[in-house]
């Protein structure tokens, strides 16, 4: 009796063992059932990241094509406002010629009608 009931006792504690066995190894896999879900997890966040990366890239490639569009613009602009300004510049002195021949020949004129009358 007493060698079946030391049997027993170790097929029972050999039982218990391998439930926590068994348990050890649930717990083990379902640990590494999380760590795939989150390795999977940080893989499409870091391809997110690197895709929101690609396109801010784009987008600030965009933003300087556009800002050296914009320069390049501005800088035609002023040298188009320059030439204006010298042509204005050459007109105005034009003009004052001008107004100054007139002012000139009817001078002449006045004096040569007065120079008449005193004939």
């Amino acid at each position: 009796g007493s060698r079946t009931f030391r049997l027993k006792q170790e097929i029972d504690t050999l039982k218990r063992s391998l439930q926590a066995a068994d348990a050890e190894k649930a717990r083990v896999e379902q640990q590494a059932v999380d760590l795939d879900e989150q390795a999977t997890h940080l893989r499409q966040r870091k391809e997110k990241q690197a895709k929101a990366s690609e396109a801010l890239a784009s987008q600030k490639a965009e933003f300087r094509a556009s800002m050296d569009r914009m320069r390049a613009e501005k800088q035609e602009l002023a040298q188009r406002a320059e030439k204006e300004s010298k042509r204005r510049k050459t007109l105005e002195s034009k003009c004052e010629e001008l107004e100054e021949r007139y002012r000139d020949a009817r001078a002449d004129m006045k004096l040569s009608e007065a120079e008449q009358q005193q004939r």
